[in-house]
């Protein structure tokens, strides 16, 4: 038997299988494959950990097969597809509402997730779907909505205009799927019917508010939902008999606060369908077996084996002939990603690859101890961190540092006064409290400094501590589903002996460290130990950009 199990050139085969071996799709699998993996305890423990790796992302005790795993898979597999490619808004659009899915919510950076990540645009596309509350249903109506390439023809705009006009009066009587579907694709269809709805919001105003069975905090835009955006609904849907639904347009017709918030609905809807690319683009690589292998040692904390692009180029103006389904700047449709084209199961293997060697990093058994190296390391995963240090647990802050490492810039806050050190331009800006900036070179030394922050966030916390030096977990005790881990070391000096004390709080899923509370004291002091907390943030790409954006910074 091989290292890589019972056969080395069948368990590679294999690797490009296990999606279907997961999904039980064995006739999908050559007949030779199928019986090495009986017989393969190697390939059979890959399959378990990528099927526990789906369940652990969805926060589900239960890592049997099922619904939810398969799920899960098919939609990281989307995902990946993306992987290697320049990834545009257009791509990313029509993931944005599955990923509100609690079934699909994916905790493992993908090509789509990297760009919604960095991309500020996605960023709020995502909020805005968030926040309106949808049903899961409804969700992935509005991915498919996002997904659908521009078919729509004018020439079927007079014989959607029954429908049109319906859908402003908030009825889908007589109107078919067909004809719905188009009056939502169509740019011109929909835009009519915003228009003839807030000509009935202005007729109602000056007529007053009817009385209704419902209250205006009663309707949800769940609710409203299939009069805005009837895409998807089939035959059933269209015609069911349902009370609330007759109530909600009853109500709707007479009340103009509701009736604007259909509008409101409308507006963020189709503006995200509307939107161009923007400036970001983002790229994202798996590394290769052996560059997993020469990072992966037995401290290492997890560690997802990819690197991410961010390019930023210049806008594209969204369409208005174009509607839904553009032309993205690589010349391909939103649409184009749901097919799988030749070469396909390549890209999906190296999904499935990724997500089974992120798992060999991590390990299984949150009750094993972790290193701090592996502590440093997991946090060197993430790009932007805020860094806080204070005197004591209630204490405020007398120390604050934000270090976006993507845009080599690193902030700090003393007092009143703020030091923004751009490492690029070689210049450092000091804000003191009447906010006036000082601009003046950055020195060699300074630059270096931050260099150090930049890769090695603990500077100063465990300074002369070996990164090979395990953490001792703490048992029994409830930091708040935080868990917690302690290291003791001893100093002898000229002035005795003094003891060293770093307790880590940790998060269990990523292993990041959130706080560490370090004392120093001589064990012949009485009374406790003066205790300094170090708190970190980790921030995603646009949220750093707002921290920074804040800052007012001189451009020049």
């Amino acid at each position: 038997m091989t290292a890589r199990g019972n056969g080395e050139s069948l368990c590679h085969e294999a690797r490009e299988y296990y999606y279907e071996l997961l999904c039980h799709h064995e006739a999908a699998v050559p007949e030779a494959v199928v019986r090495h993996v009986e017989r393969c305890s190697f390939c059979r423990e890959q399959i378990s950990r990528l099927r526990e790796a789906l369940a652990q992302a969805e926060n589900q005790p239960d890592t049997s097969p099922g619904p939810g795993s398969n799920e899960s898979v098919e939609a990281i597999s989307r995902h990946f597809e993306l992987l290697e490619e320049r990834v545009h808004c257009s791509q990313v659009k029509p993931f944005l509402p599955e990923l509100l899915i609690s079934s699909r919510q994916i905790r493992i950076p993908t090509p789509v997730t990297v760009h919604v990540d960095n991309c500020p645009q996605c960023g709020k596309d995502l909020a805005a779907i968030r926040n309106l509350g949808l049903r899961p249903d409804q969700l992935n109506r509005l991915s498919r909505f996002y997904d659908q390439a521009a078919g729509h023809s004018p020439a079927e705009c007079p014989a959607a205009r029954s429908a049109a006009a319906g859908l402003a009066a908030f009825s889908l009587d007589g109107a078919d799927s067909r004809t719905l579907t188009h009056v939502s694709l169509c740019p011109r269809c929909r835009t009519w019917v915003y228009e003839q709805r807030a000509r009935a919001i202005a007729e109602q105003c000056d007529e007053g508010i009817r009385p209704s069975t419902l209250a205006c905090n009663e309707v949800s835009m769940a609710d409203l939902f299939d009069f805005v955006l009837p895409f998807g609904l089939d035959v059933a849907a269209i015609r069911r008999t349902c009370g609330r639904r007759d109530a909600v347009a009853t109500h709707v017709r007479a009340c103009p606060q509701c009736a604007e918030k259909v509008q409101s609905l409308h507006r963020t809807v189709y503006a995200v369908a509307e939107r161009g690319d923007s400036a970001i683009s983002t790229v994202c690589r798996t590394e290769s077996d052996d560059e997993i292998a020469r990072r992966k040692t037995q401290s290492d904390a997890p560690r997802y084996p990819i690197h991410v692009e961010v390019l930023h180029e210049g806008p594209v103006p969204a369409s208005a002939s174009c509607g839904v389904g553009a032309l993205s700047k690589s010349g391909r449709t939103a649409s184009s990603r749901w097919m799988i084209a030749p070469g396909s199961r390549a890209v999906l293997a190296a999904a499935v690859l990724i997500i089974v060697a992120l798992l060999a990093a991590i390990p299984l058994s949150t009750a094993a101890g972790i290193s701090v190296g592996g502590i440093k390391k997991a946090a060197a995963r993430m790009r932007n961190v805020c860094v806080t240090r204070s005197d004591g647990e209630g204490s405020a802050p007398f120390f604050e540092m934000l270090l976006a490492t993507d845009r080599r810039i690193v902030v700090t806050k003393v007092g009143g006064q703020r030091t923004i050190y751009d490492i690029d331009r070689k210049r450092r800006i000091v804000i003191d409290a009447d906010q006036t900036p000082h601009i003046g070179r950055l020195s060699a030394e300074e630059a270096d400094s931050c260099m150090r922050f930049l890769t090695d966030v603990f500077d100063g916390i465990f300074r002369n501590v070996p990164e090979t030096d395990s953490l001792t977990k703490v048992k029994g005790v409830d930091s708040g589903r935080l868990q917690e881990y302690e290291l003791t070391r001893s100093d002898t000096g000229d002035r005795g002996t003094v003891l060293l004390q770093w307790r880590i709080f940790v998060h269990p899923a990523s292993q990041l460290p959130m706080r560490i509370e370090y004392s120093r004291r001589s064990p012949l002091s009485p009374g406790p130990a003066g205790v300094q907390v170090t708190r970190f943030k980790y921030l995603s790409g646009s949220d750093m950009d707002r921290e920074l954006m804040e800052l007012q910074l001189p451009v020049n």
